[in-house]
């Protein structure tokens, strides 16, 4: 009785996250799959390096949780005013941002990078350095 209580009221708070995140779309299982990607590698970057660090890996999951979180919020205004896409412009920027990252992740364990995009990569670098100080 209880563990049917418990597992109804699960799925109606998987049901409010996935209706809360615009529901589970393309644009979600990319965006996750990419988190998921960017994750392994940057914990294999970390391990190339020798420079593994727990707490940076509960920070890289606690800025994906944020990523998700924006997500949320960009999804309630596209409910709001659906002609802008604030969903898909968020989803496809936070998509895009796993992506650079991963490049970056197997650029740090070894793998050869192309000139120009290693060049974007150090220009993007710099300028979070910049934000950061």
């Amino acid at each position: 009785m209880v563990g049917a209580f418990l597992a109804k009221i699960w799925a109606y708070f998987i049901a409010f996250v996935i209706w809360l995140i615009g529901g589970f779309d393309t644009l979600i299982m990319v965006l996750l799959g990419l988190m998921l990607i960017d994750y392994v590698t940057g914990v294999y970057a970390g391990y190339k390096l020798k420079k593994l660090n727990s707490k940076r890996a509960y920070k890289g999951i606690e800025k994906k949780l944020w990523v998700l979180a924006l997500l949320c919020g960009a999804s309630l205004m596209h409910k709001l005013v659906p002609d802008i896409g604030f969903r898909n412009l968020v989803g496809i920027f936070y998509c895009a941002t796993e992506l650079l990252s991963i490049i970056e992740n197997a650029a740090k364990a070894g793998v050869p990078i192309p000139k120009k995009l290693r060049k974007a990569l150090e220009q993007l670098k710099e300028e979070d350095e910049e934000k950061k100080n």
